[in-house]
């Protein structure tokens, strides 16, 4: 199999032993996705099946069975446990499906017949939203499953004219459309290459394109005979026999603009703001998912690109069109005033930007309505302007002038959808708006000016003969009135042209693949006390990244409601080796190296041990014991091997109390980035309940795929293990005297290192003494509450029969609400 890059389509891997010895004409191919690792089967003419896996730096073959021709199936679909297939219906039509249990280990293969449908199976398709089987005849007809295929839990019978003919490998794996909806397309007759969606939960029909009304290619051609779609492109993707494939992207049902006062008034009550938009007449065509973005973001995004201020006026947000007509003239002599008692300030100053300090390019990223919401780019492009005349004096040895080259840009993006034109206008305006504001004039003034406020137009006297039109910015004082203004451009509206196919950032490529982190172990900082966990969203694909929310379920999968919005992304990487087994935490390893793969992200900076040891978080790193166990460790030589591989040295290992993980590593262990800019941590981290949890990129449409059931169990209150610990045998007596050192879970210093006795976190002092028998069977515990504890010659006859010569003992912390501490083993 070889596999290529779904971005660029290079050539990535060949890789042997997927399928039979003897090449098939006919193989089918899907894949499922859970626990971070991508499950990819392969099943060919013939009956031979092959799993492979994502674990480590690419695919590589788990296995392969060969089943026989008794199973022998044109179509493919994964599920966590189950493959299903159908037969062909033209060489061996049936009612029958196939049905591949699988594990990491192996499978086995059945058969179900369906006597429920109508005719033949053409498509058996799992759907991970619905958890369900939906099989689709030859007559277009709909019968949704349980996964077992036991029981059948609702049908829609249909009589496409001419019936659809072939099983569809095809529509088998891409029959969903967007959440809770599938599509089918008619193969012939007068409704040739018609689609209609439907509903999952109710099979109630949604939308039916007529083919002959749209401006798809080859509408007519009766050779299409297989279908599927790609809900991030909103498209039907379309082959067959002696025709050339075909995209069809889904016309919308209606794209109608909306009054984009009725956003902003939305969005200032989701603040719970009062607003008066009054006066704003403007209308866009959409925005995006608003699930990720609070409302403060998503005003800011609107109102600078469609050029409205704002202000809050008696406690009322006040919306109203950016001005360019001034509302006052403010008289020379009405400035540089000054209290009695003070010297005379200068009447007003001026600000300059530097020229090299200006961009010479804006560019502006935006949900492009001509194209039908794909991301487009338009340009606002520097003039030459005098009035920057500062750019530093440099001559050649002739003493020619030389030309400072200057080649700068500024990039920003809405995720409001914009027409080209329209976008290509509003990166004109904002560049020269740009430019403009970054001349400031400050001046003070009496109280005769206190009723502006920020927002509002003025003309500015700079002398006695020149004036500018400026923006007043801030404002201070009783008296004297400070205040500062940005010079204000003479209109907003522009000329300029959008490009007549825009620059596309992510078409076919679609929005990036992302996945959440949930994070259940010991505080990074000690300011996050609290019984949370750490949250984020890993970015697992190529692909356009802004922003994504969290949603979370409390039923069970049945509902979900919005949780957290993360605007950067986590990089997640693989170990490709086992982190190395470390005997010190806290200390430095200078020898061990340790390589991961991070097929998304970019490296950070290395930087000193200083500058490491100086820093609670820079370059910290969580590595997946496979006890479940979070180890935390920090680097500080960080190296981007340019082929898809970390390699992290100069270590700091078992860092926050988590050495009792540094052991025991293996290859194929999740690592996480741990940067705290991509980080959330829940006030209340319902400890101890199951919840699934799963991550949407902004702006597209919510899919549960990629679902993780995760308990949270608050192990940021787990006291850390105590330290220095001893055990001296009373000769007299028979009496162990244990002692050992308190550590805290907040993250004081190391007990030989700092005070003897760091500040307690818990409520009470509390131990746990637990005494184990040379092989390391618990025989008994005891309660402590102080770090001292005498294991007494009658206990010890009472767990041992005798007083003992030698002791395998462990004490942990008690929290009293976590319980148990990390425990800390010693041998006397």
């Amino acid at each position: 199999m070889r596999v290529f890059d779904a971005a660029t389509g290079a050539f990535e891997a060949d890789i042997s032993g997927v399928g039979p010895a003897v090449p098939v004409i006919w193989t089918s191919m899907d894949d499922i996705s859970f626990g971070g690792v991508n499950y990819l089967f392969v099943y060919g003419s013939g009956g031979t099946l092959t799993m492979l896996s994502s674990i480590g730096t690419g695919y590589s073959v788990v296995y392969s069975v060969a089943l026989g021709g008794t199973y022998e199936t044109k179509s493919l679909s994964a599920s966590p446990t189950r493959l299903y297939g159908c037969t062909d219906w033209v060489f061996d039509p049936s009612k029958i499906i196939v049905v591949i249990s699988w594990d990491s280990v192996g499978v086995s293969a059945s058969k179900v017949t369906l006597s429920a449908l109508d005719t033949f199976a053409r498509t058996a398709f799992y759907d991970e939203e619905s958890d369900s089987v939906i099989i689709v005849t030859v007559n277009g007809s709909i019968y949704v499953y349980t996964p077992d295929l036991s029981t059948l839990l609702r049908s829609k019978v249909n009589s496409f004219s001419g019936g659809v003919p072939y099983t569809d490998p095809l529509m088998s794996t891409r029959l969903k459309v967007a959440s809770d909806q599938i599509g089918l397309k008619i193969g012939s007759g007068t409704d040739r290459n018609d689609i209609v969606i439907y509903r999952v939960s109710d099979l109630s029909e949604v939308q039916r394109i007529d083919a002959s009304t749209t401006t798809w290619l080859h509408t007519t051609e009766t050779q299409y005979y297989f279908l599927g779609f790609n809900q991030t492109w909103q498209a039907a993707i379309t082959t067959g026999t002696d025709v050339v494939p075909m995209i069809w992207y889904l016309p919308r049902a209606q794209r109608l603009p909306v009054d984009l006062a009725d956003v902003l008034e939305a969005e200032c009550l989701l603040a719970g703001l009062d607003s008066d938009v009054s006066a704003i007449t403007t209308q866009i065509y959409g925005y995006g998912d608003r699930s990720g973005t609070p409302p403060r973001g998503i005003i800011e995004d609107l109102t600078r690109v469609n050029f409205v201020d704002f202000a809050q006026v008696d406690g009322v947000q006040k919306f109203f069109p950016r001005q360019t007509a001034a509302v006052r003239t403010i008289a020379f002599a009405e400035t540089g005033m000054a209290l009695n008692s003070e010297p005379d300030p200068v009447q007003i100053s001026e600000e300059y930007p530097a020229a090299l300090d200006m961009p010479e390019q804006m560019i502006i990223t935006y949900p492009s309505y001509d194209a039908v919401y794909r991301i487009g780019a338009q340009a606002g492009t520097t003039k030459d302007d005098p009035k920057f005349s500062d750019e530093p004096s440099q001559a050649d040895e002739t003493g020619a002038p030389i030309k400072v080259r200057r080649n700068r840009t500024m990039e920003f993006s809405t995720a409001q959808v914009l027409t080209d034109d329209d976008a290509a206008k509003v990166a004109d305006i904002l560049f020269n708006a740009l430019r403009d504001a970054a001349i400031v004039y400050k001046t003070t003034t009496s109280a005769k000016h206190m009723d502006l406020h920020p927002g509002l137009v003025v003309n500015v006297p700079l002398d006695d003969t020149r004036t500018a039109k400026a923006v007043v910015t801030k404002m201070s004082g009783d008296h004297v009135v400070e205040m500062e203004f940005r010079k204000r451009g003479d209109s907003f509206t522009s000329e300029a042209v959008g490009q007549s196919i825009p620059y596309v950032i992510d078409t076919l490529l679609g929005p990036a693949d992302v996945t959440p982190v949930l994070i259940d172990g010991h505080l990074l900082r000690s300011a996050d006390d609290n019984d949370g966990f750490y949250a984020g969203v890993a970015v697992i694909s190529q692909g356009n990244f802004r922003s994504a929310s969290i949603y979370r379920s409390e039923d069970g999968g049945s509902t979900y409601a919005p949780w957290a919005g993360l605007t950067n992304g986590m990089i997640r990487g693989i170990a490709i080796d086992a982190l190395p087994d470390r005997p010190h935490p806290g200390a430095w390893d200078r020898v061990s190296v340790f390589n991961i793969a991070v097929p998304v992200g970019a490296a950070p900076d290395s930087v000193s041990e200083e500058a490491l040891l100086g820093s609670e978080t820079t370059n910290g790193f969580a590595v997946r014991n496979p006890s479940g166990e979070w180890e935390y460790i920090r680097a500080a030589s960080v190296v981007d091997n340019l082929d898809g591989t970390w390699t992290l040295s100069t270590l700091l290992r078992g860092l926050k109390g988590t050495e009792f993980a540094m052991a025991g590593h293996a290859a194929g262990a999740t690592v996480y980035h741990l940067d705290d800019q991509a980080m959330t941590r829940p006030a209340d981290g319902d400890r101890t309940l199951s919840r699934i949890y799963v991550a949407v990129p902004t702006s597209t449409v919510f899919d549960s795929t990629g679902a993780v059931t995760f308990t949270n169990m608050g192990k940021a209150l787990r006291p850390w293990s105590p330290q220095l610990a001893s055990a001296v045998l009373d000769d007299g007596t028979g009496d162990w005297i244990l002692t050992w050192r308190r550590r805290d879970r907040l993250g004081q210093a190391w007990p030989e290192s700092g005070p003897e006795d760091p500040p307690m976190s818990e409520t009470s002092e509390a131990y746990v003494v637990n005494i184990y028998d040379g092989m390391g069977v618990l025989v008994n515990s005891y309660d402590a509450t102080t770090s001292t504890y005498t294991y007494t010659a009658a206990d010890q006859t009472t767990d041992f029969g005798s007083p003992q010569t030698s002791l395998e003992f462990g004490v942990a912390q008690v929290s009293a609400i976590y319980g148990d501490g990390i425990e800390m083993r010693e041998a006397a």
